[in-house]
């Protein structure tokens, strides 16, 4: 019974032992082979020593792409938070224009808007009934361009300068003339917003 239990651990039989055993006898005898095993055991324990430093500067990765993740995770919520804060702001911005362009379209005869230029960028749709003319036919344009009279009015000097140092001007009476030809006598007022 102990024989096959032998034989089940080591296949090779008792002979076999024998030989590996003879073999490591002659290899202590010989003290060459002590500096063999040396160097084997020193490579060994180098090798073993590389991959624990593998290991090791695994791990060190691995935490800090974890610890990146996080941060990104984190900075792209805030982000996330941010464009939507700013999508509210935007639509309420949005619906506080609406609101005031229809209080302004209310409230006088038209209105429009004009860049540092002085080109219209905005003009109510009013200006048709008042003026038989498309707010289209106005934006890009000079103050001055859609004047259809030579003649500029009094005072126009004057409202080219308030015009260029950005002041208010109220009151300020143009005359232009209707898609249909008639006089249409236009009293403006503005204040420059930035």
């Amino acid at each position: 019974m102990p024989d096959r239990t032998i034989r089940r651990l080591y296949p090779w039989g008792l002979a076999g032992i024998g030989s590996v055993l003879s073999a490591l006898a002659g290899f202590a005898a010989n003290p060459a082979s002590w500096s063999i095993l040396a160097i084997g055991l020193a490579l060994t324990a180098l090798v073993a020593g590389i991959a624990a430093l593998e290991v090791r500067a695994r791990n060190r990765i691995d935490a800090a792409v974890a610890a990146r993740t996080r941060e990104i995770t984190e900075v792209n919520a805030r982000l996330r938070r941010e464009i939507e804060e700013r999508q509210r702001a935007e639509t309420l911005l949005l619906e506080r224009e609406h609101r005031f362009r229809d209080f302004a379209e209310v409230a006088s005869d038209w209105y429009w808007e004009t860049d540092r230029e002085h080109k219209f960028i905005y003009v109510s749709e009013r200006i048709r009934d008042l003026g038989g003319f498309l707010p289209a036919h106005y934006i890009g344009r000079t103050r001055e361009q859609t004047m259809m009279d030579p003649d500029r009015p009094p005072g126009w000097p004057e409202h080219l300068a308030d015009l260029a140092a950005h002041r208010p001007f109220r009151n300020f009476i143009i005359t232009r003339r209707r898609h249909d030809g008639t006089p249409w006598f236009v009293q403006i007022s503005g204040r420059p917003i930035f």
